[in-house]
């Protein structure tokens, strides 16, 4: 049974009202490759034991309580494509060591209390949604955007952004989606129909613009 156990790749527990903090002996499950846990009622920090979890490939936490940092051992799992932690209570900067994560395709930080500038995102090489929206992010957006080519969808709404869109979001040449509603990203002089112009211009691609 044991042995069977930690066999398991693929886990699913969400939406079970689950209590408490993170169980620690989900990190024991060394062939993990997909894990659920969104919509419980997880609370308290993200243990470091999840780096345990090296062949993890989905991670999803979102619709919990979990506090605190995001622990850098996230980097251990050198071959995650989904992280989506969105609707928890996460402070502070997103760590350096995350950015490194090159396998990863989605990453949803959405609506935690996440502060700092947007970092430097340009190693998530086949990132293709990328949401950052409701949380404290202040500053421009950078440059270093418009390096993550594979960006699809993009959405940094309800943050105190401020500055300009960089010319280098000319590079997203597949983006899709594009949200920067209820932040203070402007275009100077220009009103709504000529922002949407100049994106449109800029970014060819797009077919959906929130501002």
């Amino acid at each position: 049974y044991q042995r069977r156990v930690h066999g398991v790749v693929f886990l699913d527990f969400s939406d079970n009202q689950i209590e408490g903090a993170f169980p620690p002996e989900i990190c024991e499950l060394s062939k993990l490759q997909h894990l659920f846990l969104n919509n419980n009622s997880l609370e308290g920090p993200l243990c470091p034991e999840i780096s345990q979890l090296s062949g993890l490939k989905t991670l999803n936490l979102s619709g919990n309580q979990l506090t605190g940092f995001l622990p850098s051992e996230l980097s251990a799992l050198e071959i995650l494509n989904t992280l989506a932690i969105n609707s928890n209570k996460f402070e502070g900067a997103i760590p350096e060591e995350v950015l490194m994560l090159e396998h990863l395709k989605e990453l949803d930080f959405s609506y935690n209390s996440l502060t700092g500038p947007i970092p430097d995102l340009s190693d998530l090489i086949a990132l293709e949604r990328l949401v950052l929206a409701g949380n404290q992010f202040t500053g421009s957006i950078p440059d270093t955007l418009g390096q993550v080519s594979h960006l699809e969808h993009l959405d940094i709404s309800f943050n105190p952004l401020s500055g300009t869109l960089p010319a280098s979001m000319s590079n997203l040449t597949v983006l899709r989606e594009l949200d920067i509603q209820m932040t203070k990203i402007a275009v100077e002089g220009m009103d709504f129909n000529m922002r949407k112009k100049l994106l449109l211009k800029r970014v060819s691609s797009l077919q959906k613009i929130s501002l």
